[in-house]
């Protein structure tokens, strides 16, 4: 599912959208308007494997400079891990990473397990840890992410996952929705 996002204020929007190539798996790809025709803006090295998925979080200012990365989630099936690009030129360069998330269940439509959200001012990612049974708040500071809280859940995420309030976020699970206060979950 393309995504139009913009990595800053004043510049255009662009499309994230994710590419496959059946020899080395799939990567991210930002593609622009230029002269009225659309073109490849940048995108990430490959996953590297064949038939290797990923998913995003989401595109925000985790830093707080001003610009937006983006957030994915790579083999979110199989030990899936968190990272975080920024775009230099006409790459999007890996910055930062994290083991131990799952934002997509194989063979299901649903792509929005995850998000970013503000907490306290801050941009944190709300991603499912590996077992989609605990939500982690990620954030990214002085070029790493960590995980600042968890949020237990009454059964595995399955469903999307839809900002409510600057407060608080309603989750997709097997069981139902829950309704979840990401400022209240603690590490």
């Amino acid at each position: 599912m393309p995504r139009l996002v913009r990595l800053a204020a004043g510049e255009p929007d662009e499309i994230l959208a994710i590419v496959s190539q059946r020899d080395s798996g799939s990567r991210l790809m930002m593609v622009r308007l230029r002269g009225g025709r659309l073109e490849i803006s940048a995108q990430s090295p490959a996953i590297g494997t064949p038939k290797r998925w990923l998913n995003p979080v989401g595109v925000a200012d985790l830093d707080g400079d001003g610009r937006a990365e983006i957030a994915a989630v790579t083999t979110p099936h199989i030990g899936g891990t968190l990272r975080v690009y920024r775009r230099q030129g006409d790459e999007l360069v890996e910055v930062a990473a994290l083991a131990g998330f799952s934002n997509h269940i194989y063979g299901s439509k649903e792509l929005g397990l995850s998000a970013p959200v503000s907490i306290a001012g801050r941009m944190r990612l709300l991603v499912p840890d590996a077992a989609r049974l605990q939500l982690r708040v990620i954030a990214l500071e002085g070029g790493r992410l960590f995980e600042t809280g968890r949020c237990a859940l009454s059964a595995p995420v399955t469903g999307a996952m839809t900002v409510m309030s600057p407060s608080a976020v309603s989750v997709g699970l097997l069981s139902g929705r829950q309704v979840i206060v990401p400022d209240a979950c603690r590490k």
